[in-house]
């Protein structure tokens, strides 16, 4: 009985070590999108207003 109770040990040490690594994955992950979405919304920002300024230079 001791060896099962053992092996129970090990699975749940092992169980949550590989939760701890997917959350820290999942972390990053979510910083990286996070960077990115800033970064594309600062590009969308910089075109729209390219296009206002050629947009009221074609309305004059």
């Amino acid at each position: 009985m001791s060896d099962f109770s053992s092996n129970k040990d090990v699975l749940i040490q092992e169980l949550l070590q590989e939760r701890d690594e997917m959350f820290q994955e999942l972390s990053r992950l979510r910083k990286n999108d996070n960077r990115v979405l800033d970064t594309l919304e600062a590009k969308n920002k910089k075109l729209e207003a390219i296009v206002a300024k050629k947009s009221s230079k074609l309305k004059s």
